[in-house]
């Protein structure tokens, strides 16, 4: 996509975004909200030839401090503003169309993804499309994480186990993760 053009749907998310509080550093085309001491929002469009792929989450900012990065955790949800609406945006869409499904259907969604238990319970789901991830490696690290952020070590270790049958497609590698995951809680 044109520049000119990508400028246009920046500039109309910025209009609805920043009188919100949220964050968008210049040149970028992502925006964030520190929205408690552990929750930041943020927003992003991702542009391609004709196509945008608006996405948002929520980054849990003290799940980051309980491995090192190297331990490869996933510290946030990620949902795809299209999975929302059933929508597919492009530079077809009028920006003030986008605007008004990130306001509908995103900002009600950054706001369920701040409740952790909410969260727990959509990753703990067998059905894919539930979880607020990017996919089944993000899930299985995610929910262990949370569980013990939450106080439910016994369940995190339960369902670490049951992911190590599963493929993995992060680096570094899940016996990795999990090998952190047991040290840092006593098992």
């Amino acid at each position: 996509m044109k520049a000119a053009d990508r400028i246009r749907y920046i500039d109309a998310v910025d209009k609805a975004l920043l009188p919100l509080h949220f964050e968008r550093p210049a040149l970028d085309q992502a925006w964030r909200k520190l929205a408690s001491s552990n929750n930041c929002l943020w927003v992003h469009l991702n542009f391609g030839l004709a196509i945008i792929n608006p996405s948002l989450g929520v980054k849990y900012q003290d799940i980051g401090a309980t491995l090192p990065s190297e331990a490869g955790g996933v510290t946030g949800t990620m949902r795809m503003l299209s999975s929302l609406t059933s929508r597919n945006y492009s530079d077809e869409t009028p920006p003030s169309k986008l605007v008004e499904d990130l306001l509908t259907y995103g900002l009600p969604e950054l706001e369920a993804l701040q409740n952790r238990r909410e969260v727990i319970r959509r990753l703990a789901s067998p059905v894919p499309t539930e979880w607020p991830v990017a996919g089944s490696s993000s899930r299985m690290r995610l929910l262990p994480l949370l569980l013990a952020a939450e106080g439910h070590v016994e369940e995190s270790l339960s369902w670490l186990s049951s992911f190590e049958l599963l493929p993995d497609q992060l680096v570094p590698s899940y016996e990795t993760f999990t090998r952190y995951f047991r040290s840092a809680h006593g098992a």
